[in-house]
């Protein structure tokens, strides 16, 4: 019996069924999209649950995410003469292809005294108004990022940890509902105009306030709220503190990790770990326990189960439970995109200090 066994390589043969390095593209593109947007919102949650328990934030960008391909290709041919003692003779025949990927990602940790200042800076009052301009809520923005504005105080006890008495956020929420109102009926609108800064000798950006002029008696309200004049109709917004001269509108904005502080207020916790201290518990003026979905529940819930949770919109496990956004919780999810939003904005251009952290994740 005779056996021949040949082997050859058809690379070009192989190589011109599809176009490799394209190919790769779509895929991988949509995988580390989806990846990466998934594992920032998991960072913020934990983030926002740390602060709740006045654990240390900690922040780690993704750097960079390089992905090496290779191919290995080839085609066999085999034949068997006399098979089985006969004159018979069998071949065989094949092509083997194989793929290989290897991603190098590189992690920056976010930190140092650049990202704590981008931390710690108030929020900007040109970005709120030009999303209340595109559509946004200006309910939702104001009551999210500010601490006061014309004298009228937002709990700004909460941009901190924790406080151990609740605070009396009821007026401000008032007036935020009543601007609401009157923005989704286009009596009330923001605008940013330029105007020349004689002193930076460069175009700026100024937001303003426009109230309708007609006789509804919201309006009148709105007025005498933050003591406005009958007169004005277009009120600059400025950032400081006061009651403004009757023609302006005065904002003093958290900062981001205020913001941060404020809603991690709306993260659910277990009653045992009230119960021994782990978080504050905070009472309200009486004395009674206080319930911190009376002032962010229809801003941000985020929910804690044992088991993992089958509908949730981004999910993470930390101190033995899970925390969670529901998906359906629109409300949330719109108070969670604002957040992340605005951190992308603000703070994650911020160069990282410290190691740089590179991973192969090719096995």
């Amino acid at each position: 019996m005779r056996r021949l066994v040949v082997h050859a390589l058809f690379a070009t043969f192989v190589a011109a069924c599809s176009p490799f390095g394209p190919g790769t593209i779509p895929a991988a593109r949509f995988d580390y999209n989806q990846a990466i947007a998934q594992s920032w919102d998991q960072q913020l949650l934990l983030n926002l649950v740390r602060l709740r328990y006045r654990d240390t934030p900690q922040f780690l960008q993704i750097g960079s995410v390089l992905a090496r391909y290779s191919r290995v290709q080839g085609a066999k041919a085999e034949a068997e003469f006399g098979v089985l003692g006969t004159r018979r003779t069998a071949t065989t025949a094949g092509i083997d292809m194989s793929f290989e990927e290897v991603p190098t990602i590189t992690y920056v940790p976010l930190q140092g005294e650049e990202f704590t200042r981008h931390l710690l800076r108030p929020i900007g009052t040109q970005p709120l108004f030009l999303l209340a301009r595109s559509g946004w809520s200006i309910e939702r923005l104001l009551r999210c990022c500010v601490q006061q504005i014309n004298g009228i105080p937002n709990a700004p006890s909460c941009a901190g940890p924790t406080p151990a008495v609740a605070p009396d956020a009821q007026q401000f929420a008032e007036l935020a509902s009543l601007l609401r109102a009157l923005q989704l009926e286009g009596r009330l609108t923001s605008m940013v105009d330029g105007a020349d800064d004689t002193v930076a000798n460069k175009k700026t950006e100024l937001p303003r306030l426009v109230l309708d002029q007609s006789d509804d008696p919201r309006l009148a309200s709105l007025r005498t709220m933050l003591g406005l004049g009958a007169t004005c109709q277009v009120f600059p917004v400025e950032t400081g503190l006061g009651t403004g001269d009757g023609c302006s509108v005065v904002l003093q904005t958290r900062s981001l990790l205020g913001m941060m502080f404020f809603l991690s207020l709306g993260v659910e916790v277990p009653e045992q770990d009230l119960a021994i201290g782990l978080v504050t518990n905070t009472r309200d003026r009486t004395g009674a326990p206080y319930d911190w979905r009376t002032l962010v529940g229809d801003l941000l819930r985020v929910r804690c189960s044992v088991a993992p949770p089958d509908n949730a919109y981004v999910a993470i496990r930390y101190r033995d439970h899970w925390w969670y956004v529901d998906d359906a919780d629109l409300e949330s999810k719109s108070t969670f995109f604002l957040l992340t939003w605005l951190f992308n904005l603000q703070a994650s251009t911020a160069h990282g200090v410290g190691p740089f952290l590179s991973v192969g994740t090719g096995g």
